[in-house]
């Protein structure tokens, strides 16, 4: 994942650089450039990478994998939009740049060492903090995330699923200076930092809305596997695109929690009070991919997930770009060259909002367009932990 600086400050991760993931074989932009979208590598890998998923995971006992597909089938990121839902137009423009924002997804091992989570440094000098969170989790010795470099200062989102089975730590700016030391992150909130795989998995690491970023990545398998994507997408979209409305309140909604810490007049300049932070965003119903003009395999099964689940608006992209969250092991398993890009750019600008969509009525309620997924059954006596075993 690269990244691409977009304001004048980088004193921190609070401050006001954004950074957005790249496409693999995109070269960073310097402050105030953008990389063209020809630079992109339309090279698929021939080997899927990690857990795929497949209906064939499930076991009578439990039905449903907990980790490729997570959370309560009644999470906001498992149901389907619904008959009820009230359609009105988000307005998107086109935008030149369709891109992937990539997140490290990793369920670790209880061989694994604990290691320390410290917050991060600066934005730019990550691993220059000592100050301690009180916490660890197990982390194996040799991974590390994306470095930061002169062009590139990624994100780096990450869930850690810990060897209990449900526990997940939800973590964004991820540094490892020493491959076998110590895990330096940022979160929003210490009670949103440890979260339950079985749980509503609402909350998680996105720094502009406070919202989860397992549970609509899109995983191995996705989008080209035979099953088709069964729960809401991770979007990013540009800050221009935003509504401000005045007040920091007014510019988010359920589910989020927030917006973007910049988030003001000046850089939240969308008009439609409909498209905050935190907005379910959706194909129309009588979408196709045919209606629409879309050609891949990929665009197919992009406009039924945007149909039949729609997609959360959880961060700023940064720049005029619009961003799918992925799972970083699924990067290569499905084509992305331009062609997708062209179909994903054509569903974008056919998106609508789902306005009555609430704690209530998730997906604009009544009859979903696809039924509930099959009920996770937790590990036997197992609590999540504040602190890994």
């Amino acid at each position: 994942m690269v990244a691409v600086t977009a304001a004048a400050s980088d004193t921190g991760p609070d401050a006001g650089v954004i950074s957005k993931s790249v496409t693999p074989g995109v070269t960073a932009p310097s402050v105030g450039t953008a990389p063209s979208g020809d630079d992109v590598s339309d090279e698929v890998g021939t080997e899927a990478a990690g857990d795929v998923v497949d209906p064939s995971d499930a076991t009578p006992e439990n039905p449903r994998d907990a980790w490729l597909r997570p959370f309560e089938s009644t999470s906001i990121w498992n149901v389907a939009i619904g008959s009820g839902a009230d359609y009105v137009p988000a307005g998107f423009t086109s935008t030149p740049r369709q891109l992937l924002e990539e997140s490290t997804l990793m369920k670790t091992s209880a061989e694994d060492p604990l290691r320390e989570i410290l917050r991060v440094g600066s934005w730019r000098e990550r691993c220059a903090s000592t100050e301690r969170s009180g916490l660890d989790m197990h982390l194996p010795d040799g991974w590390v995330p994306p470095p930061v470099t002169e062009n590139e200062t990624p994100n780096n989102p990450g869930v850690f699923l810990q060897p209990d089975g449900r526990t997940i730590y939800n973590l964004n700016v991820l540094a490892r200076c020493d491959e076998a030391g110590p895990l330096h992150a940022q979160w929003l909130d210490d009670e949103i930092l440890i979260s339950d795989i079985y749980g509503d998995g609402r909350l998680g690491a996105h720094g502009g809305s406070g919202l989860n970023q397992l549970g609509g990545a899109i995983r191995p398998g996705e989008l080209s596997g035979e099953s088709p994507i069964s729960h809401a997408l991770d979007l990013l979209v540009s800050a221009e695109h935003l509504y401000w409305g005045g007040t920091k309140e007014s510019s988010y909604r359920w589910p989020a929690v927030t917006s973007d810490g910049y988030a003001s007049a000046s850089t939240y300049r969308g008009a439609n009070p409909n498209v905050v932070m935190g907005s379910l965003v959706a194909l129309p119903p009588d979408a196709t991919a045919e209606s629409l003009g879309v050609d891949t395999d990929v665009g197919h099964r992009l406009v039924e997930a945007f149909r039949d689940y729609g997609a959360y608006i959880t961060d700023d992209s940064g720049w005029d770009a619009t961003y799918l969250g992925v799972d970083a092991e699924a990067v290569g398993t499905f084509p992305w060259g331009d062609d997708e890009r062209a179909d994903m750019a054509t569903i974008v600008v056919e998106l609508q909002v789902i306005a009555n969509n609430g704690p209530a009525t998730v997906g604009g309620g009544g009859t979903p367009r696809q039924p509930p997924l099959p009920a996770l059954i937790p590990p036997a006596e197992t609590t999540v932990n504040n602190q890994s075993e």
